[in-house]
């Protein structure tokens, strides 16, 4: 005999502030209302795809977003948005939003007020930019060849 069970998924959520970001797990999708605080320039990158990496902020704090393809020129800076469908994703330890192909909602709305800033020394990246350093170790370099059109490692048999 079939049975049939329904089963409720629940992986989007209502995000009242930024800071609870961080707590997600990556690919959770998320609705948040935030200003844009910083652009960095659209860039194009493996495979030919456009992003942009910005900063939003809300009251509680801010966070690193990327915008991909069609949505690369739709947020101003200053200004208010919702943020529907929005994936979490991390890299490096790093949480941020980002853009999907055709799930992400973009809605302009009034003010949000004073949000929270980014750290002045820490950029789009989420990594902190020193205008003068002396390196005064390394823990590891990997040394290998690499595709120059997609970055991919090359194995070169040894004969």
């Amino acid at each position: 005999s079939n049975r049939t069970i329904n089963v409720a998924l629940n992986d989007k959520k209502m995000v009242s502030k930024l800071s609870e970001v961080k707590k997600l797990v990556s690919f959770q999708r998320v609705t948040v209302e935030v200003k844009v605080v910083r652009m960095e320039d659209a860039v194009e990158v493996t495979g030919g795809k456009k992003k942009r990496d910005l900063i939003v902020g809300d009251a509680s704090g801010s966070c690193r977003c990327t915008l991909w393809e069609a949505d690369i020129d739709r947020l101003e800076d200053e200004k208010c948005y919702r943020l529907k469908e929005f994936m979490v994703k991390e890299f490096r330890g790093e949480k941020y939003l980002s853009s999907t192909k055709q799930q992400s909602v973009i809605e302009e709305i009034g003010d949000i007020g004073d949000v929270e800033e980014e750290d002045e020394e820490e950029g789009a990246s989420g990594c902190k930019q020193f205008d003068d350093v002396r390196v005064v170790g390394v823990d590891r370099l990997d040394n290998y060849s690499g595709c120059m059109k997609c970055g991919s490692k090359v194995v070169v048999d040894a004969e």
